[in-house]
């Protein structure tokens, strides 16, 4: 198994998020650290950090809090009240993602999504 592989980051993430142990996960995390490349070292260790551009970089994701539990409430068709609640009850960002993406709405055939209107629903993106 290649741990410079991304599938290796998000099981690296899924193990240390499902113990409970925190010396197990300095233990996890400790090991797989250990066997990355140069190149991919800075890299995992800045996304651990929770970021995607490094410190002092000109580039800025912008995302907020609030825009992340907006975006969650409108992909699992829940009230803003009720994705707190979850995330309350879960404690964890991404248990919240997981729960709001299983609940995705599947836009059905007659309504599928066009470039007109991409173009003109690009507004919700930028």
């Amino acid at each position: 198994m290649d741990a410079n592989k991304f599938s290796c980051f998000v099981d690296l993430c899924e193990k240390i998020r499902s113990s409970t142990s925190k010396n197990e996960k300095v233990s996890i995390l400790s090991a797989y650290l250990s066997i990355l490349d140069e190149s991919s070292l800075p890299i995992v260790v800045l996304f651990l950090s929770g970021n995607i551009f490094p410190k002092g970089s000109r580039l800025n994701l912008n995302l907020g809090f609030s825009t992340i539990m907006h975006s969650l409430s409108e992909i699992a068709i829940l009230e803003h009240k009720e994705i707190q609640r979850i995330y309350l009850k879960h404690g964890d960002m991404g248990a919240l993602t997981e729960y709001a993406v299983s609940r995705k709405y599947i836009i059905p055939h007659r309504n599928r999504l066009t470039v007109v209107k991409a173009i003109n629903e690009r507004k919700y993106v930028i």
